[in-house]
């Protein structure tokens, strides 16, 4: 009675990219920092620590922080904040 060919794993084109170092450690050091203040991302951060885990948080709080800059960056007008001090106000 004839098998088939003997099943083996397949192999990998190539390691997947994990992205730059830089973007991958600094927004999450700020997430770090955001999670201890009393801000929108410190809320964010402590509201999917309950339901998902730390690290879950920390990243997510990480891509908000990502967000933002890219829309501050993206959008001149959204830099014009009708707060006396911008996000300064907003991280105090």
């Amino acid at each position: 009675m004839p098998l088939g060919p003997p099943v083996r794993p397949r192999t990998r084109a190539g390691k997947k990219g994990q992205g730059d170092t830089w973007l991958r450690g600094a927004p999450t050091q700020a997430a770090n920092g955001a999670a201890r203040t009393a801000t929108f991302l410190g809320e964010r951060h402590h509201r999917i620590a309950r339901r998902r885990g730390k690290a879950t948080a920390q990243v997510a709080v990480a891509r908000s922080i990502l967000v933002i800059i890219w829309h501050l960056l993206a959008d001149p007008a959204a830099r014009r904040s009708r707060r006396p001090y911008g996000f300064i106000g907003l991280l105090a």
